[in-house]
């Protein structure tokens, strides 16, 4: 396709993205490259705000838009830019690794970065923070239904049968080379059965690992046993992007305790 009937074919998608004629996911079918679908959806935009403000700063990115679309984004038309900043060096005296770290940090507060700066300045004076990673897990907690409190006991007591929990264990780590099922912690609410379960997932922070994995044994725990309904993949137990106690009990992510002795004279030098 030669280069103007490449800008004759995108003309035409924001006419019809203006028109109503297709929606802004949809463009893609259009084009078939997310980079020049991220364009069109721009340009579109600026005509249906109907301002005199163009979006051409979020147009100026270096990241792979066909990348983004396919696990980052949807209906992308650009990215913006925070500040990032740097403080250190942080001494760091860890399990895995030790040494002097420097830290970005990505932020539009002012004094944020001088103010964490200051703290790592004490910190490695005063000999280095010493970290250990006491878990590291990450969680999905599906939920059932049951007929009874009895039919929930059952369950419950089904899933901890070692024969059946190694069977369990085999279909959730058959989805992925890099997760492994490590426990399942079951609680009864009523007829509601919840299941968390607990993976190590290398690397990765592992949540759509966890999902996925969770989906497929939960899926086939329904078709054996004919007295529970799976009913969700996430119970909201495991939990997800919110605090909860739980987490705190039960541990969700890394789990990590770090100790620094600052002394007294230094305190009082700074």
């Amino acid at each position: 396709m030669t280069d103007k009937m490449a800008d004759k074919t995108q003309k035409s998608v924001v006419k019809k993205l203006i028109a109503g004629q297709i929606k802004f996911y949809e463009v893609e079918k259009e084009v078939k490259d997310s980079k020049v679908a991220t364009d069109i959806r721009r340009k579109a935009l600026e005509e249906l705000t109907l301002t005199d403000k163009k979006l051409e700063h979020i147009g100026k990115y270096s990241l792979d838009a066909n990348q983004a679309m396919k696990r980052n984004i949807e209906s992308m038309i650009g990215c913006v830019q925070v500040p990032v900043g740097v403080a250190g060096p942080l001494k760091v005296l860890g399990e895995h690794t030790s040494g002097d770290f420097y830290v970005p940090l990505a932020t539009t507060e002012g004094a944020l970065v001088a103010s964490v700066n200051r703290g790592c300045s004490v910190i490695t004076q005063a000999g280095g923070a010493k970290s250990i990673i006491l878990d590291d897990k990450m969680t999905r907690a599906p939920v059932f239904k049951s007929n009874n409190a009895k039919d929930a006991a059952k369950f419950v007591n089904y899933i901890k049968e070692k024969e059946n929990l190694d069977k369990i264990k085999e279909i959730a780590d058959s989805t992925t080379s890099h997760g492994k099922l490590l426990k399942i912690r079951p609680w009864i609410i009523g007829r509601n059965v919840f299941l968390r379960f607990s993976y190590s997932t290398g690397d990765a922070m592992g949540m759509n690992m966890a999902t996925i994995a969770t989906n497929k044994a939960c899926e086939w725990l329904e078709s054996e046993l004919n007295y529970i309904k799976y009913v969700s993949p996430s119970g909201n137990l495991c939990v997800d992007k919110k605090s909860s106690a739980l987490n705190l009990i039960e541990g969700r992510g890394k789990t990590v305790i770090s100790e620094v002795i600052i002394p007294r004279k230094l305190i009082e030098k700074k």
